[in-house]
C-alpha cells in the first residue's frame, strides 16, 4: 500500500500547444466524431498478424533506399504490415516540395512486388497531408489527415472529413494520419468502422 500526496495546478491543463505550435482543443472537429458505421460485409480477422514499425535513416534518397532494403527483408521474412513514419523521407518529417514522393511510392512498391505485404506511411498531395496504403501495385488506399497539424501549417489546406477502412486479406485496416492520433475519438471512430487494427504513421514531437 501506497499514499502519494502531489499538489496539483489545474490551469496547468489549460495549456494544449503542442511543440509545433498547434492547439490540440483548437484543432478539434466534432462534428466528425459522430459517424462511423461499417461499410458492408466485414472481412473474418485472422487470428494474427504480423507487423512491422521502421524508422529509415537519413532523408531524401539515402532514407528512401533504407526504407526500401528493411521493406523487403521485412516482405521476405512474413510481415504483411508494414508502418514508416509520417513523410519519411524529408528531414524532421517536414515537407519541402520535394520531388521525390513518386521515386519513394516506386521503391517500395518495387520491394514489395510479388508479396502479401504493404505499407503505410504518409505523403503531401497538393494541399493535402494524406496517409497511403502501398502494394506491390503502387499506392492501393489514401487516407487524408483529418485535422489541421502546426508542422505542415504552410502547406496543409484541405483536411479529409472521414475515414476511411481497407479490407485486408488479414482483416480491416484504418489509417491515422500523423496527429489524428492524438484525439481519442479518432479510435472511436475505427473501431464504429469494424477495424482490426489502426497504422498510425506519425512523427512523434
Amino acid at each position: 500500500e501506497t499514499v502519494v500526496v502531489a499538489d496539483l495546478e489545474p490551469g496547468w491543463a489549460d495549456a494544449k500547444t503542442r511543440p509545433d505550435g498547434g492547439d490540440i482543443f483548437l484543432a478539434r472537429r466534432p462534428r466528425l466524431y459522430a459517424g462511423g458505421r461499417p461499410p458492408g460485409a466485414r472481412p473474418p480477422a485472422a487470428a494474427s498478424t504480423r507487423v512491422a514499425v521502421m524508422r529509415p535513416t537519413g532523408h531524401g534518397m539515402a532514407a528512401i533506399e533504407d526504407a526500401g532494403r528493411r521493406v523487403r527483408a521485412a516482405a521476405r521474412d512474413g510481415i504483411e504490415l508494414v508502418v514508416l513514419p509520417e513523410l519519411f523521407h524529408y528531414a524532421d518529417s517536414r515537407a519541402d516540395g520535394s520531388f521525390l514522393d513518386g521515386i519513394a511510392v516506386d521503391v517500395i512498391a518495387q520491394e514489395l512486388s510479388g508479396t502479401g505485404c504493404c505499407v503505410v506511411t504518409t505523403l503531401p498531395d497538393d494541399a493535402a497531408h494524406v496517409g497511403v496504403l502501398i502494394s506491390g501495385r503502387g499506392v492501393s488506399g489514401r487516407q487524408l489527415q483529418m485535422h489541421p497539424c502546426g508542422r505542415h501549417v504552410s502547406w496543409q489546406a484541405t483536411l479529409g472529413d472521414r475515414l476511411v477502412p481497407f479490407d485486408m486479406p488479414w482483416g480491416r485496416l484504418v489509417i491515422a494520419v500523423g496527429d489524428d492520433a492524438l484525439y481519442p475519438e479518432m479510435f472511436d471512430l475505427a473501431a464504429r468502422l469494424g477495424a482490426d487494427a489502426v497504422a498510425v504513421p506519425c512523427a512523434p514531437a
